[in-house]
Protein backbone atom coordinates (compact mmCIF):
# COMPACT_ATOMS: atom_id res chain seq x y z
CA UNK A 1 0.00 0.00 0.00
CA UNK A 2 1.28 3.70 -0.70
CA UNK A 3 0.15 6.32 1.59
CA UNK A 4 0.69 9.96 0.83
CA UNK A 5 1.69 12.34 3.19
CA UNK A 6 0.37 16.34 2.46
CA UNK A 7 2.56 18.07 4.61
CA UNK A 8 5.03 15.06 4.78
CA UNK A 9 8.17 17.48 5.26
CA UNK A 10 7.00 18.86 8.44
CA UNK A 11 6.97 17.79 12.24
CA UNK A 12 3.92 15.48 11.88
CA UNK A 13 4.30 14.65 8.37
CA UNK A 14 8.25 13.67 9.14
CA UNK A 15 7.64 11.02 11.90
CA UNK A 16 4.89 10.09 10.33
CA UNK A 17 6.69 8.87 7.00
CA UNK A 18 9.22 7.12 9.46
CA UNK A 19 7.02 5.52 10.81
CA UNK A 20 5.04 3.81 7.90
CA UNK A 21 8.42 2.87 6.56
CA UNK A 22 9.19 1.08 9.73
CA UNK A 23 5.92 -0.59 9.46
CA UNK A 24 6.64 -1.34 5.42
CA UNK A 25 4.73 0.95 3.80
CA UNK A 26 5.40 2.93 0.56
CA UNK A 27 5.14 5.93 1.49
CA UNK A 28 4.97 9.43 -0.69
CA UNK A 29 4.94 13.17 0.68
CA UNK A 30 3.92 15.94 -0.30
CA UNK A 31 5.05 19.54 0.22
CA UNK A 32 6.21 22.86 -0.67
CA UNK A 33 9.76 22.54 0.21
CA UNK A 34 12.07 19.36 0.85
CA UNK A 35 13.79 17.81 2.82
CA UNK A 36 12.07 19.96 5.57
CA UNK A 37 12.25 17.73 8.49
CA UNK A 38 12.56 14.92 7.08
CA UNK A 39 15.69 12.90 8.24
CA UNK A 40 18.19 11.59 5.00
CA UNK A 41 17.77 7.74 6.16
CA UNK A 42 13.74 8.51 5.17
CA UNK A 43 14.68 10.20 2.30
CA UNK A 44 17.01 7.68 0.74
CA UNK A 45 14.71 4.88 2.06
CA UNK A 46 13.77 2.88 -1.41
CA UNK A 47 10.30 2.68 -0.42
CA UNK A 48 10.01 6.54 -0.57
CA UNK A 49 9.48 9.23 -2.60
CA UNK A 50 8.71 13.27 -2.46
CA UNK A 51 6.48 15.33 -4.68
CA UNK A 52 7.59 19.14 -4.02
CA UNK A 53 4.30 21.06 -4.80
CA UNK A 54 1.68 23.48 -3.25
CA UNK A 55 -2.20 21.97 -1.79
CA UNK A 56 -3.77 24.47 -3.81
CA UNK A 57 -1.95 23.40 -7.56
CA UNK A 58 -4.72 21.21 -9.10
CA UNK A 59 -1.67 19.38 -11.20
CA UNK A 60 0.28 18.99 -8.71
CA UNK A 61 -2.26 17.17 -6.30
CA UNK A 62 -3.18 14.95 -8.78
CA UNK A 63 0.12 14.08 -9.53
CA UNK A 64 0.89 13.30 -5.49
CA UNK A 65 -2.55 11.49 -5.49
CA UNK A 66 -1.58 8.57 -8.20
CA UNK A 67 -1.48 5.15 -7.28
CA UNK A 68 -1.66 5.94 -3.42
CA UNK A 69 -4.40 3.96 -1.63
CA UNK A 70 -4.18 6.16 1.71
CA UNK A 71 -3.91 10.04 2.51
CA UNK A 72 -3.18 11.80 5.64
CA UNK A 73 -3.71 15.45 5.53
CA UNK A 74 -1.04 17.53 7.85
CA UNK A 75 -0.71 20.33 6.46
CA UNK A 76 -1.96 22.80 8.85
CA UNK A 77 -0.73 26.69 10.05
CA UNK A 78 1.47 27.41 12.66
CA UNK A 79 -0.33 28.01 15.72
CA UNK A 80 -4.25 29.26 17.03
CA UNK A 81 -2.18 32.80 17.63
CA UNK A 82 -0.76 33.24 14.29
CA UNK A 83 -4.33 32.46 12.86
CA UNK A 84 -5.61 35.06 14.92
CA UNK A 85 -3.09 37.59 13.43
CA UNK A 86 -4.10 36.88 9.72
CA UNK A 87 -7.60 34.53 9.80
CA UNK A 88 -8.30 34.87 5.36
CA UNK A 89 -4.86 33.74 5.02
CA UNK A 90 -5.05 30.36 7.59
CA UNK A 91 -8.31 30.44 5.55
CA UNK A 92 -7.00 30.40 2.35
CA UNK A 93 -4.07 28.03 2.95
CA UNK A 94 -5.96 25.64 4.42
CA UNK A 95 -9.85 25.36 4.02
CA UNK A 96 -10.09 26.82 0.02
CA UNK A 97 -7.47 23.89 -1.25
CA UNK A 98 -8.89 21.12 0.99
CA UNK A 99 -12.03 22.09 -0.51
CA UNK A 100 -10.47 21.47 -3.61
CA UNK A 101 -8.88 18.55 -3.00
CA UNK A 102 -12.05 16.90 -1.66
CA UNK A 103 -13.51 17.17 -4.63
CA UNK A 104 -10.59 15.36 -6.92
CA UNK A 105 -11.07 12.08 -4.37
CA UNK A 106 -14.49 11.73 -5.88
CA UNK A 107 -13.02 10.63 -8.85
CA UNK A 108 -10.80 8.06 -7.67
CA UNK A 109 -13.17 5.96 -4.63
CA UNK A 110 -12.22 4.28 -3.09
CA UNK A 111 -9.58 6.22 -1.17
CA UNK A 112 -9.39 6.59 2.59
CA UNK A 113 -8.44 9.93 3.61
CA UNK A 114 -6.93 10.74 7.61
CA UNK A 115 -7.04 13.85 8.74
CA UNK A 116 -5.41 15.59 11.54
CA UNK A 117 -7.49 17.83 13.43
CA UNK A 118 -6.99 19.76 16.80
CA UNK A 119 -8.30 18.20 20.04
CA UNK A 120 -6.64 21.01 22.06
CA UNK A 121 -8.92 24.31 20.23
CA UNK A 122 -12.02 22.75 18.53
CA UNK A 123 -13.84 22.03 21.86
CA UNK A 124 -13.25 25.12 22.67
CA UNK A 125 -13.67 26.53 26.46
CA UNK A 126 -16.84 25.28 27.40
CA UNK A 127 -16.49 22.09 26.76
CA UNK A 128 -16.40 19.14 30.09
CA UNK A 129 -13.16 17.70 31.03
CA UNK A 130 -12.01 14.97 30.29
CA UNK A 131 -13.45 16.03 27.27
CA UNK A 132 -15.26 13.42 24.82
CA UNK A 133 -15.08 13.06 21.14
CA UNK A 134 -19.19 13.54 21.52
CA UNK A 135 -18.73 16.95 23.46
CA UNK A 136 -20.34 20.18 21.18
CA UNK A 137 -17.67 22.00 19.44
CA UNK A 138 -17.25 25.69 20.05
CA UNK A 139 -13.79 27.08 18.92
CA UNK A 140 -12.49 30.45 19.68
CA UNK A 141 -10.20 30.50 17.10
CA UNK A 142 -9.97 30.66 13.33
CA UNK A 143 -7.16 27.49 13.74
CA UNK A 144 -9.88 25.39 15.78
CA UNK A 145 -12.71 26.73 13.51
CA UNK A 146 -11.13 25.91 10.26
CA UNK A 147 -10.31 22.43 11.69
CA UNK A 148 -13.91 22.31 12.95
CA UNK A 149 -14.95 23.14 9.10
CA UNK A 150 -12.63 20.57 7.27
CA UNK A 151 -14.13 17.98 9.27
CA UNK A 152 -17.68 19.24 8.29
CA UNK A 153 -16.44 19.00 4.86
CA UNK A 154 -15.14 15.86 5.36
CA UNK A 155 -18.70 14.32 6.83
CA UNK A 156 -20.77 16.10 3.67
CA UNK A 157 -18.46 14.14 1.03
CA UNK A 158 -18.94 10.69 3.30
CA UNK A 159 -22.58 11.67 2.89
CA UNK A 160 -22.75 12.96 -0.51
CA UNK A 161 -20.25 10.84 -2.14
CA UNK A 162 -19.13 7.87 -0.17
CA UNK A 163 -15.89 9.28 1.18
CA UNK A 164 -14.09 6.99 3.59
CA UNK A 165 -12.69 9.20 5.64
CA UNK A 166 -11.19 9.41 9.71
CA UNK A 167 -10.90 12.13 11.75
CA UNK A 168 -7.71 12.45 14.60
CA UNK A 169 -8.21 14.72 17.02
CA UNK A 170 -4.95 15.39 18.59
CA UNK A 171 -3.91 17.06 21.78
CA UNK A 172 -0.46 18.83 22.54
CA UNK A 173 2.10 16.84 20.71
CA UNK A 174 5.70 17.45 21.54
CA UNK A 175 9.21 15.70 21.20
CA UNK A 176 11.28 14.22 18.24
CA UNK A 177 12.25 16.98 15.77
CA UNK A 178 9.94 19.41 16.93
CA UNK A 179 12.24 22.61 16.34
CA UNK A 180 12.28 24.31 19.88
CA UNK A 181 12.55 27.65 18.93
CA UNK A 182 8.99 27.38 17.40
CA UNK A 183 5.39 28.38 18.79
CA UNK A 184 4.22 24.72 19.69
CA UNK A 185 5.14 22.33 21.69
CA UNK A 186 5.45 23.52 25.00
CA UNK A 187 7.60 20.75 26.40
CA UNK A 188 9.79 21.14 23.83
CA UNK A 189 10.52 24.75 23.62
CA UNK A 190 10.53 25.46 27.57
CA UNK A 191 12.96 22.67 27.84
CA UNK A 192 15.19 24.70 25.14
CA UNK A 193 14.71 28.34 26.70
CA UNK A 194 16.10 26.50 29.81
CA UNK A 195 18.60 25.09 28.36
CA UNK A 196 19.87 28.10 26.60
CA UNK A 197 19.04 30.80 29.56
CA UNK A 198 16.07 31.99 27.55
CA UNK A 199 13.16 33.69 28.81
CA UNK A 200 9.75 31.58 29.30
CA UNK A 201 6.84 33.81 28.10
CA UNK A 202 3.61 32.94 29.84
CA UNK A 203 0.18 34.50 29.17
CA UNK A 204 -1.68 34.30 32.29
CA UNK A 205 -0.54 33.03 35.84
CA UNK A 206 0.39 29.49 34.21
CA UNK A 207 -2.54 27.84 35.38
CA UNK A 208 -3.57 26.77 31.99
CA UNK A 209 -3.15 23.00 31.48
CA UNK A 210 -2.48 20.96 28.52
CA UNK A 211 -2.39 17.53 27.19
CA UNK A 212 0.61 16.88 26.49
CA UNK A 213 1.27 13.82 24.16
CA UNK A 214 5.07 12.42 22.59
CA UNK A 215 5.09 12.39 18.79
CA UNK A 216 5.87 8.69 18.92
CA UNK A 217 2.54 7.84 20.32
CA UNK A 218 0.91 10.03 17.98
CA UNK A 219 2.40 8.28 15.00
CA UNK A 220 1.56 4.53 16.44
CA UNK A 221 -1.92 5.87 16.62
CA UNK A 222 -1.57 7.13 13.48
CA UNK A 223 -0.27 3.66 11.84
CA UNK A 224 -3.20 2.07 13.05
CA UNK A 225 -5.64 4.21 11.10
CA UNK A 226 -3.74 3.20 8.27
CA UNK A 227 -5.89 0.27 8.25
CA UNK A 228 -8.44 0.94 10.78
CA UNK A 229 -11.77 -0.68 9.19
CA UNK A 230 -14.55 0.25 11.89
CA UNK A 231 -17.08 2.50 12.09
CA UNK A 232 -15.94 5.50 14.02
CA UNK A 233 -14.88 8.67 12.17
CA UNK A 234 -13.53 10.85 14.73
CA UNK A 235 -11.17 10.22 17.54
CA UNK A 236 -9.05 11.84 20.22
CA UNK A 237 -5.29 11.55 20.65
CA UNK A 238 -3.96 12.33 23.72
CA UNK A 239 -2.11 11.28 26.96
CA UNK A 240 -5.70 11.69 29.17
CA UNK A 241 -3.60 14.10 31.53
CA UNK A 242 -3.70 17.68 31.92
CA UNK A 243 -0.65 19.17 33.12
CA UNK A 244 -0.65 23.26 33.97
CA UNK A 245 2.03 24.82 32.19
CA UNK A 246 3.84 26.20 35.57
CA UNK A 247 4.06 22.46 36.67
CA UNK A 248 5.46 21.85 33.25
CA UNK A 249 7.83 24.30 34.46
CA UNK A 250 8.64 22.58 37.73
CA UNK A 251 9.03 19.46 36.31
CA UNK A 252 11.93 20.77 33.73
CA UNK A 253 13.59 23.16 36.44
CA UNK A 254 14.21 19.55 38.32
CA UNK A 255 14.84 17.50 35.46
CA UNK A 256 17.55 20.06 34.48
CA UNK A 257 18.48 21.73 37.71
CA UNK A 258 18.67 24.64 36.32
CA UNK A 259 16.13 27.85 37.33
CA UNK A 260 13.79 28.62 34.91
CA UNK A 261 13.27 32.81 33.43
CA UNK A 262 9.74 33.37 33.37
CA UNK A 263 7.99 36.19 32.53
CA UNK A 264 4.10 36.87 32.96
CA UNK A 265 2.20 38.39 30.70
CA UNK A 266 -1.86 39.21 29.93
CA UNK A 267 -3.82 36.33 29.64
CA UNK A 268 -5.41 35.62 26.15
CA UNK A 269 -9.00 35.19 25.48
CA UNK A 270 -8.74 32.53 23.17
CA UNK A 271 -6.53 30.26 25.55
CA UNK A 272 -8.57 27.33 26.28
CA UNK A 273 -8.46 26.87 30.57
CA UNK A 274 -8.21 23.10 30.45
CA UNK A 275 -7.35 20.89 27.37
CA UNK A 276 -7.84 17.25 28.45
CA UNK A 277 -9.03 14.80 26.15
CA UNK A 278 -11.01 11.81 26.46
CA UNK A 279 -9.13 8.70 25.06
CA UNK A 280 -11.41 5.54 25.91
CA UNK A 281 -12.67 5.40 22.66
CA UNK A 282 -9.50 5.27 20.44
CA UNK A 283 -7.91 2.78 23.33
CA UNK A 284 -10.95 0.71 22.38
CA UNK A 285 -10.99 0.49 18.68
CA UNK A 286 -7.29 0.52 18.04
CA UNK A 287 -5.94 -1.04 21.48
CA UNK A 288 -3.85 1.88 22.01
CA UNK A 289 -2.56 3.71 24.40
CA UNK A 290 0.07 6.33 25.16
CA UNK A 291 3.53 4.33 26.36
CA UNK A 292 5.93 7.65 26.94
CA UNK A 293 4.92 9.88 29.69
CA UNK A 294 5.80 13.29 30.32
CA UNK A 295 8.76 12.74 32.50
CA UNK A 296 10.52 10.29 29.83
CA UNK A 297 9.28 12.88 27.29
CA UNK A 298 11.21 15.32 28.72
CA UNK A 299 14.68 13.42 29.38
CA UNK A 300 14.27 12.30 25.88
CA UNK A 301 14.02 15.61 24.54
CA UNK A 302 16.85 16.42 26.97
CA UNK A 303 19.20 13.46 25.57
CA UNK A 304 18.22 14.57 21.97
CA UNK A 305 18.87 18.39 22.61
CA UNK A 306 22.38 17.55 23.81
CA UNK A 307 23.38 15.65 21.37
CA UNK A 308 22.57 18.80 18.94
CA UNK A 309 24.72 21.15 21.14
CA UNK A 310 22.19 22.89 23.66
Amino acid sequence: MRVLILGGSGYIGSHAAEELLRLGYKVRVFSRSFPGLLPPLVCSHPNFEAVVGDLACPTACQEALKDCSCVIHCIGTCSPAMSLEDPMSDWQQQVQPTVALLRMLRDIQPLRLIFISSGGTVYGPDAPTPTSETSLCRPVCPYGIHKLVIENYLYQEHFLHGLNYLILRLSNPYGGRQRPEGLQGAPSVFLNKVLRGEPIHLWGDGSVKRDFLHISDFVRALAIAVSYEGSERILNVGSSLSLSLSDLIQRIELLTRRQADVRLFPARPFDVAVSELDISLIASEFKWKPMIDLDAGLTLSLTRQGLNGV
